[in-house]
């Protein structure tokens, strides 16, 4: 599953965070990326909790493909334009991330 290093250090550079959600309500973005194995889940278990919000809340759905991941800095899921959960989660704090949102949402 992973390639073994060849050399002493690695030059790498950070990705910036680049999303802006939209904004006549809370935007749920989640890209679909399946190089993970908590990924298939943790996207199938927001897109569920998001839809139980109804109309208070726009899902956006983008393939994570390298090109995707450097225009957006990720391919960990946005609540608003922000990153609140990391690796799995479990319903609650999914719901808790959304709900936050949407309590402090401010159309423009």
């Amino acid at each position: 599953m992973y390639y073994p290093l060849n050399q002493q250090s690695i030059d790498v550079k950070v990705l910036a965070l680049n999303y802006t959600p939209s904004k006549d309500r809370v935007e749920v973005t989640l890209f679909r990326n399946f190089f993970c194995p908590v990924s298939p889940y943790m996207y199938c278990l927001i897109k569920k909790v998001a839809q139980s919000f109804g109309d208070k809340v726009k899902i956006v759905e983008i393939e994570a493909t390298p090109e995707t991941v450097r225009k957006y800095g990720t391919a960990e899921p946005f609540f608003n334009g922000k990153i609140k959960l990391f690796g799995p989660a479990g319903e609650a704090e999914v719901r808790k991330a959304i709900q936050e949102e949407v309590d402090n949402f401010k159309r423009a």
